[in-house]
């Protein structure tokens, strides 16, 4: 991810034709989630020399970076929003596959509200789909299901967030 150099708010992300087969499924998603309250927004996108340019508000920092520890109602409150969104892909069949702290991100400053970014590895279900790869979650946290070669669904996003909490 890149900032802007002429604004502030904004930031690119730069996806190499290595992964030109994920170009249009990354865009298609990134669309489906625009406008969720806990989904990062798209702003616009373009392909440009062989390599997908997306464009993003800026935000704050995400779960890794936090340098305090979240507690009480502040953790209750993040949770919830994490349950929420949780309940968003389950309702349209996405899979983020990559919820981990660092794509988890807090809005502003203020830390009162997350935003889901890095919809790479995502894949959007169809209600009959049956997928038993592991090639969509990171390996450091896979779900059981992938490794013991079950049935992926959009319950693996749970255990994502749960070694997380």
């Amino acid at each position: 991810v890149y900032s802007s150099p002429t604004e502030k708010d904004i930031v690119y992300k730069i996806v190499d034709e290595t992964y030109k087969n994920f170009f249009e499924q990354e865009i298609n998603i990134l669309k489906l989630v625009n406008g969720n309250e806990y989904c990062c927004n798209m702003l616009s996108y373009n392909i440009l020399k062989k390599k997908l340019i997306l464009k993003f508000p800026k935000y704050y920092k995400n779960f890794y970076e936090i340098e305090y520890c979240i507690k009480g109602q502040e953790f209750i409150r993040i949770t919830l929003q994490l349950l929420n969104v949780l309940e968003y892909f389950n309702s349209i069949l996405l899979i983020h596959g990559d919820l981990k702290l660092e794509n988890i991100m807090f809005e502003d400053e203020k830390c009162v509200k997350i935003k889901v970014i890095d919809f790479g590895l995502s894949k959007k279900l169809n209600k009959h789909d049956v997928i038993y790869s592991s090639y969509y979650q990171s390996r450091w946290y896979a779900s059981p299901d992938t490794f013991l070669g079950k049935k992926i669904t959009t319950h693996i996003d749970l255990w994502l967030s749960l070694i997380h909490i």
